[in-house]
């Protein structure tokens, strides 16, 4: 429901078409009420016509990027009229203090991107200030208005603590299975081909020597042998919130947002070696499953996206589907508070080291970062 009132030239207005009104009743002048009731119609058109520019106006935020937790950070925000009433309708904006940008008025159809300078202390989604938009279209007697931030959020991803790759893998090399390790251990490894990771059709290129016969005669197309480069690194993590039937500690809290962080830590330095590949899998109720082989882009921000939205349900958590072919020499890290059950489908029977949210704080390899103190900082800085 849009807001309406008068202008001040509204209110005049009406006390002119009053006075009129009144004083053609009292002298017994038709025209004097002829023209105060022309004057009230107008005054009735100008409120219903007052909300059409903005009824056609959109706004919404770019998808240039999301805020990290305990960083200053801009939100775009981009206003336009898709389908504008007319060339010279003006938009007055006002918004809070934080909205950086503001221009005085827009011109209906031509876009305005408008910035935020945000702060956020803490993951997930968070509302925005109001911005409010105006307009007394078409006669100015009356004002129509409209929060264009209403139901308006941005999301805002864990903040990354410092992981030391090297410590990371001693730690999941070690813990690993006596049955992994004896398996690597007899693995044959071609010199030239490197670990042996799957079947694909036949691509340009290929030599004939990778073509696996009887897979091809089955499916009636060449398939090749798909080999893995030898120094390819692979790394599984399985973040997993398990189930909260009831109120959650404020510590555990704190524990799980660590491990949040830690997560982000890990995806953030994993990604920066080009022959690393990582693949994520968070449990909830929605259920997602990220991969990316280095760089960082939008799988990257993706996994992070997933993290920021990773808290214990009510109920059980859902796993996703894993893909059909994972890397060899496959290291998988679980991240689960102490009452998460184990997972299930493939996760589970996978061979992997279970860290437990309440033993991160205690890990050699990890700093954490903390969040809210980094803000009180900035806040006091001069």
């Amino acid at each position: 429901m849009l807001a309406r009132w008068p202008e001040r030239a509204g209110v005049v207005w009406l006390l002119v078409a009053l006075f009129l009104m009144m004083l053609g009743l009292a002298k017994g002048i038709p025209p004097l009420l002829l023209l105060s009731a022309t004057l009230v119609a107008a005054f009735l058109v100008n409120v219903l016509f007052a909300s059409f520019p903005l009824r056609r106006l959109e706004a919404g935020i770019t998808e240039d990027g999301d805020l990290v937790a305990g960083e200053p950070g801009l939100v775009v925000f981009q206003v336009w009229s898709a389908n504008p009433v007319s060339s010279d309708v003006h938009f007055y904006l006002k918004g809070s203090e934080d909205w950086v940008g503001l221009p005085g008025r827009m011109t209906s159809g031509q876009p305005c991107r408008l910035r935020l300078e945000a702060h956020p202390v803490r993951r997930g989604w968070m509302e925005l200030p109001p911005l409010v938009v105006a307009t007394s279209y078409p006669f100015g007697l009356v004002r129509c208005v409209r929060d264009l931030c209403r139901g308006q959020k941005a999301l805002v991803v864990p903040a990354a603590g410092k992981v030391q790759t090297a410590g990371m893998l001693r730690f999941l090399e070690r813990r690993q299975a006596r049955q992994e390790l004896e398996t690597r251990a007899n693995r044959v490894r071609p010199s030239s081909m490197g670990e042996f990771h799957g079947l694909r059709p036949w691509r340009a290129g290929d030599s004939s020597r990778l073509i696996h016969w009887r897979t091809s005669a089955r499916f009636g197309q060449p398939m090749v042998r798909e080999h893995e480069a030898p120094g390819r690194q692979a790394l599984l993590v399985l973040v997993d919130p398990g189930c909260l039937p009831g109120e959650w500690p404020v510590n555990e809290q704190a524990e799980w947002e660590r491990m949040l962080r830690l997560a982000a830590g890990i995806v953030r330095v994993w990604l920066r070696g080009s022959d690393r590949w990582l693949g994520l899998a968070v449990a909830g109720r929605e259920p997602a499953f990220f991969h990316s082989q280095g760089g960082a882009g939008e799988n990257e921000r993706a996994m992070l996206r997933a993290l920021a939205l990773c808290d214990p349900a009510p109920s059980p958590p859902e796993w996703p589907e894993p893909p059909a072919n994972l890397p060899a020499n496959l290291l998988t890290l679980r991240l689960c508070r102490e009452s998460a059950p184990e997972p299930t489908g493939r996760f589970g029977m996978m061979s992997r080291r279970d860290l437990l949210a309440g033993k991160v704080g205690s890990l050699p390899w990890f700093e954490d970062v903390d969040a809210e103190a980094t803000i009180r900082v900035r806040e006091a800085a001069p």
